[in-house]
């Protein structure tokens, strides 16, 4: 019978009580000391550690060697990203999201709501030093085509929102069916109030003062002073420009005094015409009477040419009219501006618009028994 026996995973000589004499017995006890004081769980320096056997209660150094074979990592889930100073080139879960804090310390979220963060896909050509980037902290997208400089978009309408949630959008479109690309240039932040006009190459510029002199703002109504306006020709100030009456209302009186009722019916361009210088828009017409006669109707006309030499037209599809049992003093008008009294019927106007050498003319059509005084005042503007 041998005097040792070698144990099974260090094979150390363990003596056989009884068996191994002495000293050879203390040598044999000294050759298993010393192979337990070299043993560290490596094949044949003893068994294996298992994970029950392990309690980490400290950072694991690897020593700037690889986890090898590593089947999953499973993390500890953060209730926030670390932000710890030495928190730096580590990958770990907060929430549920997956995070990265770079060599700077930066967070990067690198999963979010079951998904790769960010827009799935990705854009073309967008390599460096181009970037697009998402800034939190001002809820903005910064798109820039180098470092520091911004790029361009191409893309259809624009959607604008308040920065709120719920805001209602308002969308800026191009114009429709445009027959060539073209651009159009942004003024610059005037130092006061003025208008902005552009010019054929899509060029802006606030250009145009509101002075107070010229041009007026006040409770939101704009006036020009005649003072201020050329007339186009010189600078000498006139009393009407075509700024100054593209909105204003001008008037012209057709008149016929007296006892008409022994004029022939019809007498035709009475109290001569009325020319214009400008296109023009008729906005009413209105007629009225002095006296009515002792019967019958009075009946006139405003009649247009465009030309000299052309013909005359009614500009009424409806002529004023009155009768015998119209009051003293009686008008009306073809915009409806007032009702129509007894015995009064107001002109309806078929033709509105009339040209530059244009003109107006008053014809009686029918007349009252000794009436006293019949008139059309016709009401215009410059368009």
């Amino acid at each position: 019978m041998p005097n040792t026996i070698n144990s099974a995973n260090m094979l150390m000589p363990i003596p056989v009580v009884g068996t191994d004499p002495g000293p050879q017995y203390a040598t044999d006890i000294n050759s298993c000391l010393t192979v337990l004081d070299g043993h560290n769980h490596s094949p044949g320096f003893g068994v294996p550690v298992p994970t029950s056997g392990l309690d980490i209660n400290a950072d694991l150094p690897f020593n700037n060697v690889n986890a090898t074979a590593v089947r999953s990592v499973r993390f500890q889930a953060q209730g926030s990203p670390l932000s710890l100073g030495t928190d730096l080139g580590c990958l770990y879960e907060s929430g549920v999201d997956l995070y990265y804090n770079d060599g700077s310390g930066n967070q990067i979220q690198l999963t979010s709501l079951g998904a790769i963060a960010g827009t799935p896909g990705s854009i073309a050509n967008l390599v460096a030093p181009a970037s697009a980037t998402y800034v939190s902290l001002s809820s903005t997208f910064v798109w820039q085509s180098a470092a520091n400089t911004p790029a361009n978009t191409d893309q259809a309408s624009v959607i604008l929102r308040n920065l709120v949630a719920n805001s209602k959008a308002l969308t800026l479109s191009p114009p429709a069916a445009m027959a060539s690309d073209y651009s159009i240039t942004l003024p610059t932040l005037p130092a006061s109030k003025k208008f902005v006009s552009m010019d054929a190459a899509g060029g802006q510029t606030a250009d145009i003062a509101v002075d107070g002199s010229s041009i007026v703002i006040s409770s939101n109504l704009i006036s020009a002073n005649a003072a201020g306006i050329a007339d186009g020709v010189s600078t000498e100030a006139v009393s009407a420009s075509t700024i100054g009456v593209r909105h204003t209302m001008f008037s012209h009186d057709f008149e016929i005094n007296g006892n008409y009722s022994n004029l022939t019916i019809p007498t035709n361009q009475i109290d001569g015409l009325r020319f214009f210088n400008f296109n023009a828009t008729i906005v009413n017409a209105w007629a009225w009477i002095r006296s009515a006669g002792s019967s019958g109707t009075t009946e006139v006309d405003i009649k247009y040419a465009s030309a000299p030499g052309g013909a005359f037209a009614s500009i009424f599809s409806t002529k004023p009219a009155f009768t015998s049992t119209a009051a003293d003093g009686a008008y009306v008008d073809s915009a409806g501006v007032v009702t129509p009294p007894t015995g009064a019927t107001a002109g309806v106007l078929s033709t509105t618009s009339v040209v530059a050498g244009g003109a107006l003319r008053l014809d009686l059509t029918n007349s009252m028994v000794d009436p006293d005084s019949v008139g059309v005042t016709i009401i215009y503007k410059q368009r």
